[in-house]
């Protein structure tokens, strides 16, 4: 049984900033429609692309393995037979909040 969507997440927001400091931040919660273990395949699939596609990565085999299975992981998730997931949007939103993730810019609770 895959976890339900509405996972909650913490995100940054810049709140008013004091004259002694240059940030301040809040944070505030932030739902996403995504199931934990979809995003976690997105991010381990995003991982393993980039250890491929760096200059003579080692074990390609081992890596192309990897990437195959996450790849089906993600296709084949049934997130994507449920109404929020049947639109492309949905695969492009998937991709963008991993990225946001990556750049620090979502933290998992």
């Amino acid at each position: 049984m895959h976890p339900e969507a509405g996972s909650v997440v913490w995100r940054s927001a810049v709140a008013d900033v004091d004259q002694e400091s240059n940030t301040c931040f809040n944070l505030v919660m932030v739902r996403t429609m995504f199931p934990h273990d979809l995003v976690r395949a997105q991010h381990d699939w995003n991982r393993t692309y980039a250890a491929l596609a760096a200059p003579r990565p080692g074990n390609t085999t081992v890596l192309r393995r990897r990437l195959l299975r996450l790849s089906v992981e993600v296709f084949w998730h049934p997130f994507w037979s449920t109404g929020r997931g049947r639109s492309p949007a949905a695969r492009v939103a998937l991709r963008q909040h991993v990225h946001a993730q990556e750049q620090g810019e979502v933290w998992p609770r």
